[in-house]
């Protein structure tokens, strides 16, 4: 038989180039990359052991019956253990849990047992193959060398099918295409025998493995040359898979983010690319990795190395950056989360990882934080607040209290603050101020958002304005979220909620704070504009606090201002605060908007709050918010005593 070994030498080329490029790219020690490499290794040598022995048994006069013998036992051998790795690479992709693991490799080893068995007696039984003075010829059971493989490839297709949850959608793509060009590969080579396709099917599932889920750019950060966020996990969910001990130290240059404003982008990068080299130079360049624009990590082994590597990390960072003459500065917090001690899975790294360079950059005196049982403490408490936030707004069962507002110039409750409140099974009662800022961080303040404005604008229309009369109630104040400022369609899902509860448009305050205005300028101007033209109103909250001041009052139409408890209290404790504040509120006043003052608790307050001539006061002094039913009860009995 004449043999075409057209393909197999092509493929033979194209898996070689493959493991060049993934030698000289950096590869971290996880399962994945290692069953690639010993895959691609099998690939090869199946593919030049084809070529070797189909050119063997056609030239018998240059190659004996005996090399012949031992050629092709050593393909059927590599071909044996490349369907195996095949499997087994795609048993790695589906990230099973420990019992499927264990499962899917026994499985695994029994038609490779048999196949071996069959080889390795075949110079006996010839079941396999036999060679006899130089001419091959099948046994009884060549056909179960098909078999073999296509066993390995149904298998690869319902592992992959049946482990949607675990594997990631591109990796379960490209397992599927592998898998379908194998078996198409295979039934060509059954039918087309002198056509060598073996290694050439092997070469293209290969490449489609590197391209899809192997490719080094995908975990490659190109400003500093090291390994990126996504390496970082997947290195250290690599770490828990093999129950290997880990240190994960994370390296915080907050400041570094203005680096790019103070010297441009080319210096900025370049210190950028010199910290990296650093972290490459002195872990590792498989142990460093960029996490965030100005965050870095080390994976290492030991509390030894890592005191190591916090010493030399400190001594560097003590010193200036030199780029191009400019010597920049770079200030450096550490903070060291260690596996098993600290976390024990990839989740929980990602949100104590999250929660640690928070408290790095709250507190400005910390320069190294270890995870102590306090700060496990605060974590967990937090990530059982997500849980309960989940499932509250799951279940709808956020309440909305509501706390009056007293007009000094009309002398009533003339205005409402709707504000969340959250009561848990297991927790009890959350505070404001820990499930919002967690709403906010996991983007949940949209539907929270949404929920309380649909709540309020219920309780408005079953409640409010059929005792209006009475009540004397003309506007209601509706914190909304920077979150929420960023999303297109605000307007509208504000105006169909309040629309659909019948509530008069301008009875509506929405309080935006500085921080929503700064965050989304541009949308933020024209949501107002849209909404202010339907008649909903707007208010500035927080007046006082971050860099809030008169310019967002020309640039935004706010028609009132709502000054925080802090500043209002400022006004007590210094003879600064109290011109501060007596200035900002005559600019106010000046400009012709409203003011509400918060957070008042005292008599005191409230007689210099009437000096300053405020239109409105919230506070305990009056009333804490209330649920809606205690409210009204409140507002009832205001309306007794003022009549």
């Amino acid at each position: 038989m004449t043999y075409n070994y057209s393909f197999e030498i092509a493929a033979t080329i194209i898996m070689f180039l493959l493991l060049f490029t993934h030698l000289i790219n950096p590869n971290f020690e996880m399962a994945k990359s290692r069953a690639f490499f010993f895959f691609l290794i099998a690939g090869i040598c199946e593919s030049i052991l084809n070529v070797l022995s189909s050119w063997g048994l056609v030239n018998t006069h240059i190659v004996s019956s005996d090399a012949n013998n031992i050629i092709c036992f050593l393909f059927f051998l590599a071909e044996a253990a490349t369907s195996l790795l095949f499997f087994r690479y795609v048993t790695i992709l589906c990230e099973p849990a420990r019992k499927k693991r264990v499962l899917y490799a026994q499985l695994a080893i029994v038609p490779c047992a048999l196949f071996l068995l069959i080889l390795f007696t075949n110079d006996i039984f010839h079941l396999l193959y036999k060679i006899e003075d130089n001419v091959y010829s099948q046994g009884k059971l060549a056909w179960y060398g098909y078999a073999y493989i296509g066993l390995y490839i149904l298998a690869s297709f319902a592992v992959s099918i049946t482990a949607k949850r675990t594997i990631r959608g591109r990796n379960r793509y490209a397992v599927l295409l592998a898998a379908s060009i194998s078996l198409i590969g295979v039934l060509i080579q059954y039918n087309i025998k002198n056509v060598l396709l073996t290694g050439f099917a092997n070469a293209i599932i290969l490449s489609l493995f590197y391209i899809f889920i192997q490719n080094p750019n995908e975990l490659h950060d190109k400003a500093t040359g090291i390994s990126n966020n996504r390496a970082l996990y997947l290195r250290f969910e690599n770490g828990l898979n093999i129950e290997k001990p880990m240190r994960v130290l994370l390296f915080d240059l907050h400041q570094s983010s203005q680096l790019n404003v103070m010297y441009g982008y080319r210096i900025g990068n370049s210190v950028l690319s010199e910290i990296g080299a650093f972290f490459a130079e002195t872990v590792g360049s498989s142990n460093a990795f960029r996490v965030s624009d100005s965050v870095f990590a080390a994976i290492l082994k030991s509390d030894k190395e890592v005191e190591r590597v916090r010493l030399l990390a400190e001594e560097r960072f003590s010193k200036t950056w030199d780029i191009d003459n400019i010597q920049i500065g770079v200030p450096l917090k550490m903070a060291c989360i260690k596996y098993p001690e600290d976390v024990l899975t990839t989740k929980d790294f990602y949100g104590l990882e999250v929660f640690v360079k928070q408290l790095l950059r709250k507190d400005s005196m910390t320069t190294y934080l270890d995870i102590s049982p306090e700060i496990k403490k605060q974590y967990i408490r937090l990530s059982e607040v997500d849980v309960a936030l989940k499932k509250a707004l799951e279940d709808k069962s956020l309440e909305v209290y509501f706390q009056p507002i007293f007009s000094v110039k009309e002398n009533h409750f003339n205005s409402l603050e709707a504000l969340a409140r959250m009561f848990d099974k297991e927790l009890g009662f959350v505070p404001p101020d820990e499930f919002i800022s967690r709403a906010e961080y996991s983007g949940l303040i949209i539907p929270l958002d949404l929920m309380i404005l649909d709540k309020t604008c219920d309780f408005i229309e079953k409640k409010i304005l059929p005792n209006n009369e009475r009540l004397k109630i003309e506007s209601v104040h509706i914190n909304i979220s920077a979150l929420q400022c960023l999303q297109p369609n605000m307007d509208k899902a504000i105006l169909d909620i309040i629309d659909r509860h019948k509530v008069p448009r301008e009875m509506i305050i929405l309080e935006i704070t500085e921080r929503a205005a700064v965050t989304a300028a541009e949308i933020m101007e024209r949501h107002m504009r849209n909404l202010k033209n339907c008649g909903i109103r707007f208010a500035l909250d927080d007046y006082g606090t971050g860099n809030s001041n008169c310019s967002y009052l020309i640039d935004y139409p706010f028609d009132k201002v709502k000054f925080d408890k802090s500043m209002v209290w400022a006004y007590f404790k210094s003879k600064t605060g109290k011109i501060i504040l007596d200035g900002e509120m005559k600019t106010i006043h000046n400009l012709n908007i409203p003011i509400v003052a918060e957070g008042v608790e005292t008599a005191e307050q409230i007689d210099a709050m009437n000096l300053l001539n405020v239109d409105s006061i919230q506070g305990y002094f009056y009333s804490k918010p209330l649920p809606g039913d205690e409210l009204l009860d409140f507002l009832f009995r205001q309306d007794i005593t003022t009549t």
